[in-house]
């Protein structure tokens, strides 16, 4: 099996599970638990964007910048001093403008 085959499979298999524990994760915002919750969702999203990278030839970027803003989104929770609000929704803008 060639090496990219693989590593989607893997990241197929981890996917789904990454999906499962955030569905069950019962944490509601707000509460201790939340940045835990999104930990999950941050994973998940960072396999989608392996996942945009990967499953052609060649990679969309369209589907990359999307999967790269909601990653933006989710990272401010973690790094909330980055900024990344503004710098996602000018990607954003910027995408519209070439589409």
């Amino acid at each position: 099996m060639d090496k990219k085959k693989l590593v989607l499979e893997h990241c197929k298999e981890a996917h789904a599970l990454t999906e499962e524990c955030y569905l069950e994760h019962e944490a509601i915002k707000g509460s201790p638990e939340w940045l835990e919750k999104r930990k999950y969702l941050l994973a998940d999203l960072s396999l989608h964007m392996v996942q945009a990278a990967l499953q052609q030839d060649k990679a969309d970027p369209a589907l990359i910048s999307r999967s790269l803003y909601s990653l933006l989104i989710v990272c401010e929770d973690f790094i909330p001093d980055a900024e990344l609000l503004p710098l996602a929704r000018k990607m954003m803008e910027q995408q519209r403008v070439t589409e």
